[in-house]
């Protein structure tokens, strides 16, 4: 029996570092290249072409790597909860949001003993303390819903919000409105409807609101719904009793700015007599730059400024404002808020030294002498803190139709051959005399920024806006008791003033279609276009309404233009205003 062949055992592959340098051919075809440079030999003899080799990236030390590096416990934001680990090292909690439970970028501290020992010089003290940096995280991607609610926000943050600033610089609008809607859905929904209607304003400058509408059905029809769920959560808000005093007036904020930027300034005009009366409610101050006097707030550094302070000023601007263009409020209601203000005059410094502080004391003087205005307008009007829109309505268009406003000057004793009250023209001396005591101490501020505009190029625009704002209110209170319309002549000086004012102004605003929340020029250059009986004056107000399409509050350049024009053509052919 042959002998059995012994059976061969099976031969194991040797282990071996895989390479990992082929090819990119090789590699998507998952088999082993023979690393020939500067193409593949395997390559180019199956017929292919070789794509070459990848760049190795050099693998970096771990323990090298670049790790962010928090500030010192000097450097703690405010609303940040800090503690203390074992080796004596701080440790930053992140603020809890009810949007997002855990940050999205964890911040470490390296293991260095050197850290605790730094401290920041006095500039950066300076500027973190200006600037109130907070350290947050990252915010959460699950606010929006689509990319368009982002595309929206964005261009709310990057040009809606300095739109709407106006001509006072504040942080309402640019940070505390955005970091409330990153904790309130209703006020989101407001800033991207928000967002939407002001792309339409600036799409069509020349049309009707109802024709802009219609061209952009799309961006109208997103808006709408936006701002129907932010009504209907801001509802659920409130009755479950979950809006507070701040998110209540945020809430009435955006609410105006949306009407107006709609068209349906009737709207918008109850709600700012609504947030008026919850300013006054909540006992907010209503200081004109978000920065209480320190005589009427009892604060002892003026500089500290809240979103409540801003809130209040943003309304007492807004109600100006609303003054000028109609009021239906009663002469009672409108005593009680000039008298709310009466400390103001009594506190004012003999001398400006900001425009801050200038801007404080003349938008509270002026709101007392458009109270005055609106009192003698309608001494007899009676309370009626609840008027019904319809009736609302009615007192807009009968106003405007027999020039009462935004004219002015307009008393129950114009065109009669009686005389006004001893009562009332004392009241007209009093509002005067205070005008001209606050002329008195912001001119020296005026000159100086006068002879350095490029120093202070940012304060001349203000101070240039202030000044023709209070030239028109001294103009107002002295025509407020006039029984003839060419009483008004006297104060031709003064309306070729407001016009080079305004066109100085203007010129340094970009002659594009823009929407801002407070009033600005609209008004002053209708008055003068109404007021004023020289007709070259008059047509060069006339020309800047018309050049420079733009909506302010409530006002729309176009209206404006329209009624300027229908008076002017009434009075040149020898009518009168409500003879049409």
């Amino acid at each position: 029996m042959p002998e059995s062949f012994p059976q061969d055992k099976k031969r194991r592959r040797m282990s071996k570092p895989k390479s990992k340098n082929g090819c990119i051919t090789c590699k998507v075809r998952r088999v082993k290249c023979d690393e020939g440079k500067p193409v593949c030999l395997r390559c180019c003899n199956f017929g292919m072409k070789c794509d070459g080799y990848s760049v190795r990236r050099s693998r970096q030390d771990p323990r090298q790597a670049v790790r962010p590096i928090l500030p010192s416990p000097s450097y703690s934001a405010v609303g940040m909860g800090s503690s203390t680990q074992r080796n004596g090292h701080p440790s930053i909690k992140a603020r809890q949001t009810p949007l997002t439970k855990t940050p999205s970028t964890i911040l470490t501290i390296p293991r260095r003993s050197t850290l605790s020992s730094i401290s920041p010089s006095k500039e950066a003290q300076e500027v973190l303390k200006r600037e109130s940096l907070v350290l947050m995280h990252c915010p959460s991607a699950n606010r929006f819903k689509t990319q368009r609610e982002y595309l929206y926000h964005e261009f709310f943050r990057s040009n809606v919000a300095e739109q709407l600033s106006g001509f006072m610089p504040s942080t309402l609008w640019n940070q505390s409105v955005l970091q409330a809607a990153e904790a309130e859905p209703f006020i989101l929904d407001a800033v991207v409807a928000i967002a939407a209607m002001n792309k339409i304003i600036s799409g069509a400058p020349d049309m009707r609101d109802w024709d802009a509408h219609l061209l952009f059905s799309d961006d109208h029809k997103f808006a709408v719904e936006k701002y129907q769920h932010s009504l209907l959560r801001m509802r659920r808000a409130i009755l479950n009793g979950k809006m507070d005093a701040r998110m209540a007036l945020m809430a009435c904020l955006l609410t105006i700015c949306f009407e107006n930027s709609y068209g349906r300034r009737d709207i918008a005009l109850w709600h700012t007599a609504n947030g008026l009366r919850l300013t006054k409610g909540f006992a907010i101050p209503m200081s004109s730059s978000g920065q209480s006097p320190p005589e009427l707030s009892g604060s002892p550094s003026p500089m500290t400024c809240t979103v409540e302070d801003e809130l209040g000023a943003v309304f007492s601007r807004l109600n100006i404002s609303a003054m000028v263009l109609v009021d239906y409020r009663s002469g009672a209601e409108h005593q009680s808020l000039r008298d709310g203000l009466g400390q103001a005059t009594r506190s004012m410094p003999r001398e400006f030294t900001t425009i801050e502080e200038a801007t404080t004391y003349g938008n509270m003087i002026i709101s007392r002498c458009w109270h005055f205005i609106k009192i003698i307008e309608h001494p007899d009007r009676e309370p009626n803190p609840y008027t019904p829109m319809e009736q609302g309505k009615r007192w807009i268009r009968t106003d405007i139709r027999y020039g009462r406003s935004p004219c002015s000057g307009w008393n129950p004793w114009t065109g009669t051959n009686e005389t006004v009250p001893d009562k009332w023209l004392k009241e007209a001396r009093t509002c005067a005399d205070e005008m001209e005591g606050w002329f008195t101490a912001f001119n020296p501020l005026m000159r100086r920024f006068q002879r350095s505009p490029r120093t202070f190029w940012k304060e001349y625009p203000q101070a240039t806006l202030l000044c023709l704002q209070a030239k028109s209110c001294l103009v107002s209170v002295c025509g407020s008791i006039y029984t003839r319309e060419t009483d008004w002549d006297a104060h031709l000086p003064e309306f070729k003033e407001i016009v080079s004012l305004l066109d100085i102004y203007l010129a340094s605003k970009p002659k594009q279609r823009y929407f801002v929340f407070d009033g600005e020029t609209i008004a002053y250059l209708l008055q003068v276009v109404c007021k004023c009986r020289d007709g070259s004056v008059r047509r060069m107000a006339l020309k800047l309404l018309e050049d420079r399409p733009r909506r302010e509050s409530c006002w729309d350049t176009r209206y404006a233009a329209h009624v300027g024009r229908w008076v002017m053509t009434l009075e040149e052919r020898g009518g009168g205003v409500g003879e049409s």
